[in-house]
């Protein structure tokens, strides 16, 4: 990596052009024979506070979020197949409750609902903020075949169809008998013959071709409620269920059953491999003398069995892959999407802590979903103890429920939290436990194994290269990633790529990856030619302040990217996020917030046409500067109001009484 020069005391700015950087004005100097006014006291009369001001650093650990008040809604079981068979349930059913639910509800936020667009059937219905395009009055539309669409002298009307032979359709067609027939793929095609219609020009129900009921007019008057639910019912059992809900479970994986998450909380999942494996560790434990570090599991004679089936799992090449690192809070699934737009090759979610995970906790399995973009995917999980992170890697094993290409482990972490308990960072500093993880990870779940870790705990104390060595000598690990800052120093200074290098040999021929400071194309060859026996490199900060760093580097350039295109970029994320989170009330504000999330990380990104010199480091942040267009000077600000202002772009209004709160101090001097 290129040297930074840092003053004593001064934080290193970014070089922008003078004709962009808003100048500060000068205060005219103090008047000297103005009497200053008396210092206030402290309390109970003691000397008076301190002046000396905070830095505005570390997180809101205490921060507060907006939470979406609570109301009465449809119930959700209106829009499944099997209906709502909860006796006592508190939501809304009738008619009249729905419609004063919409006459009370709060305007649309956009005509167009991106989940309706993407799967052809928004699970929201009634609630959804962009409802207006695939409303029918109360009825829910569904794109593939419960209400199409058509068009009949100029009005629309509904059809309520049967779908003929959907196993056999071309194409994921679906052909009906009609004035129109609408397939999977959007397209149209005329299918009406003469013999389909009576002698008033209306379509015929033939056999095989559009049911009628008692409560069914002909297709030119209107149908009933009762019609409508009934026809999509029976389309929908013919079907055996939305085919647009088929498509979503196919686009998000790893979504944990609820009778499995019932199966965790009450400890009913079985898990042989996690107590055959503990078990043989605590043997060899007893046998071994306690002060002696290093006992090589996989040699032992009692154990080949268990490095024969730890040697026959097939190993992830990661060679001259662009790995986006696991971020917490921002590493969600919807900016995943976005990188992987970008060109992100590698994919991890975020730190997920183990005991949670054998728990069943919701909000641990939320973090372990993925999209069927992320054709390279990890779960990283978390653990102070073997036996936690063995049973997790087992349990997410399980090739009926997950799909997961490797599992990392969090040695890394560097939260006083995560460190406290012995996980995380704290790891480094027990190489035996380390190495007992890795196997057990691997012997328990037949999945490639990787780490994450930091030089060490430690500013001017590194160990890292003391657990790779043994790490390479007694495991099979598939990659090892390092980050070239120790826990004391978190994301302060400079990554030390000369250790990072240093480590690499030691790992030698398992991969290692370096982390830290990758901003540019210009780092990211350094690395390359510099230090050789790295063999590539994870991007963190660097890919949520420009997430298009991966196009940079594969197309070798500086992307002088405008402020439109960085605006569509936000747009995908948008789009993705109400596909993940919801696009109802809830669902709006959950994308709000974490879009504010990542903004005050984008708002540090200062534009190539306004550098002096490039490319951009990361640890320069620029003086107070305008943009060439206004949008660009609002994606500059670091004001917490302007990011507010920003999302409302792209999500509408927000609602009275709303505020933000970024998890970081220093990323933005208002809340």
């Amino acid at each position: 990596m290129s040297t930074v020069v840092a003053v004593k005391g001064k934080r290193a700015e970014a070089p922008i052009k003078s004709e962009f950087i808003i100048e500060k004005p000068e205060l005219p100097p103090p008047d000297k024979n103005f009497e200053k006014e008396k210092e206030p006291e402290g309390a109970n009369g003691g000397p008076p506070p301190s002046k000396k001001a905070k830095k505005n650093r570390g997180q809101n650990k205490q921060r507060d979020f907006f939470m979406v008040q609570q109301t009465r809604k449809p119930c959700p079981n209106l829009y499944t197949v099997e209906k709502c068979s909860y006796k006592d349930c508190k939501n809304l059913h009738t008619d009249d409750e729905l419609k004063s639910y919409l006459d009370s509800k709060l305007p649309d936020v956009f005509e167009e609902c991106p989940v309706f667009k993407m799967s052809g059937y928004c699970s929201s219905g009634l609630t959804c903020r962009f409802a207006g395009s695939h409303l029918d009055g109360l009825t829910n539309i569904c794109k593939h075949g419960c209400i199409v669409k058509a068009e009949k002298n100029g009005h629309p009307i509904d059809i309520i169809f049967e779908v003929l032979n959907p196993e056999g359709s071309e194409n994921g067609s679906v052909k009906i008998e009609g004035r129109n027939t609408e397939t999977l793929n959007g397209s149209v095609k005329n299918e009406t013959h003469e013999s389909s219609l009576n002698e008033n020009g209306d379509l015929k129900a033939e056999k095989g071709d559009i049911k009628e009921t008692d409560n069914t007019e002909n297709l030119n008057g209107n149908m009933t409620r009762e019609a409508e639910k009934t026809s999509a019912t029976e389309k929908c059992e013919t079907l055996g269920g939305h085919l647009c809900l088929e498509k979503v479970s196919k686009q998000f994986k790893n979504v944990t059953p609820r009778p499995l998450l019932q199966s965790l909380r009450k400890g009913k999942v079985p898990l042989p491999n996690t107590e055959d494996y503990m078990r043989r560790i605590k043997k060899e434990k007893a046998r071994i003398d306690p002060n002696h570090e290093t006992y090589d599991f996989l040699e032992l004679d009692d154990h080949q069995d268990v490095k024969l089936k730890i040697e026959e799992i097939k190993k992830v090449d990661f060679t001259d892959k662009l790995y986006l690192a696991p971020l917490t809070t921002v590493g969600n699934l919807p900016y995943r999407r976005v990188c992987k737009l970008l060109g992100a090759d590698v994919t991890c979610g975020e730190m997920a802590l183990a005991d949670d995970v054998i728990k069943g906790g919701f909000s641990e399995h939320a973090l372990l979903r993925r999209h069927e973009s992320e054709d390279l995917f990890g779960i990283q999980l978390c653990a102070p103890n073997v036996d936690q992170i063995v049973k997790a890697a087992e349990f997410l094993g399980n090739k009926d429920y997950y799909e997961v290409d490797f599992i990392d482990i969090n040695m890394g972490c560097p939260i006083d939290l995560i460190y406290q308990k012995g996980a995380g960072s704290a790891l480094i500093s027990h190489p035996r436990r380390v190495v007992d993880m890795v196997n057990g990870v691997m012997y328990a779940s037949g999945l490639p194994c990787t780490v994450k870790l930091r030089t060490g705990v430690k500013m001017d104390s590194n160990i890292a290269h003391k657990v790779i060595t043994r790490l390479r000598k007694e495991t099979r690990v598939n990659l090892i990633t390092l980050h070239g800052r120790s826990r004391e120093q978190r994301y302060t200074k400079l990554a030390d790529w000369d250790y990072i290098n240093t480590c690499a040999q030691a790992a030698n021929p398992v991969p290692l990856f370096g982390n830290g400071d990758c901003f540019s194309f210009e780092d990211y060859q350094n690395v390359k030619t510099n230090h050789p026996a790295i063999a590539g490199v994870m991007m963190a900060r660097g890919a949520l302040i420009k997430p298009w760093l991966f196009t940079e580097i594969k197309e070798s350039r500086h992307w002088d990217i405008s402020a439109s295109e960085r605006l569509d970029i936000l747009k995908n994320y948008v789009k993705f996020g109400l596909e993940h989170w919801g696009s109802d009330d809830i669902g709006v504000e959950k994308t709000r917030k974490f879009l504010l999330e990542w903004v005050s990380f984008l708002c540090r990104y200062i534009p190539v046409g306004l550098l002096e010199v490039l490319p951009q480091k990361l640890n320069e942040r620029p003086p107070n500067y305008f943009g060439r267009s206004d949008l660009e000077t609002l994606m500059a600000s670091t004001d917490c109001k302007d990011w507010i202002k920003l999302t409302e772009m792209l999500l509408g209004p927000v609602p009275d009484g709303y505020f933000f709160i970024p998890k970081h101090k220093a990323n933005s001097f208002s809340s």
